[in-house]
């Protein structure tokens, strides 16, 4: 989305356990970018809790946070959907899903105990997530020569700047990212390291994630 240089989401699949008046509440934070990928994992992760007594859920899709949904799963209306998208909102992450299992325990919790304590699972499975740091960034084809491989190699490599792809033949051919609001200061610097023919080109743009 135009505008928009970064966002944060869920590196990889966690999960915590939070126990309320003997109910087990697992919270899952997953990383998703489509309907297809919300289906599947909700589906596995029914499968894997086939005892449970409601599998609750969340969702915020786009960079742009522009989708977002929750299902009850047959917990009165308000009190397990709504607080686990308050939570994913509140943490500020998107193409990111919040599921929270629960397995009843015998003792009914009431709907305010009920909210808090999917709100808490949810809140709580976020907080113990690998987050990953999006940006905005711009694709480089860079041919190097040999001579100059080292110290354009050191200089990406100390600024952190992504390596997507390195082809050894003749040359070195290599398809690097920078963040978008550095690219003409990197490029420039590049240069300044060359010895010989230097041919960069811009090919692309997309969101990597940088540290």
């Amino acid at each position: 989305m135009a505008g928009i240089k970064e966002y944060r989401t869920i590196e990889q699949t966690s999960a915590i356990e939070y126990d309320e008046k003997k109910s087990r509440f697992i919270g899952v934070v997953t990383h998703v970018e489509n309907q297809e990928q919300i289906d599947s994992f909700l589906a596995s992760l029914k499968k894997a809790n086939k005892d449970a007594k409601h599998i609750c859920y969340g969702y915020c899709l786009g960079i742009d946070k522009s989708i977002t949904k929750n299902n009850d799963d047959g917990e009165p209306a308000g009190t397990a959907g709504v607080p686990i998208s308050q939570a994913l909102a509140q943490s500020g992450l998107t193409d990111t899903l919040v599921a929270v299992v629960r397995y009843f325990g015998g003792i009914k919790l009431g709907a305010s105990r009920l909210l808090r304590a999917y709100h808490t699972a949810a809140k709580e499975a976020l907080a113990g997530a690998k987050v990953a740091h999006m940006v905005d960034c711009a694709v480089y084809a860079l041919t190097v020569k040999y001579p100059d491989f080292v110290p354009i190699g050191t200089y990406l490599r100390d600024n952190k700047i992504t390596i997507i792809s390195a082809e050894y033949g003749e040359c070195v051919k290599l398809r690097i990212a920078i963040p978008s609001q550095s690219a003409d200061k990197h490029i420039s610097e590049l240069k300044l390291k060359m010895q010989d023919e230097f041919l960069c080109s811009k090919v692309d743009s997309a969101f990597f994630k940088v540290d």
